[in-house]
């Protein structure tokens, strides 16, 4: 039986939200290159 998961990363939308975090456009193209990489496709 194939077995497959599906992952949603919130990071770059509940993160950017939360009191005292700050993310510059480089971070967040770097968050989402990252996400890629690693088979994320809902960012």
């Amino acid at each position: 039986m194939d077995s497959k998961i599906d992952v949603l990363d919130t990071t770059l939308r509940d993160g950017a939200q939360t009191y005292g975090v700050s993310f510059t456009l480089q971070d967040k193209l770097s968050i989402a290159q990252r996400l890629g990489e690693v088979g994320v496709r809902d960012i």
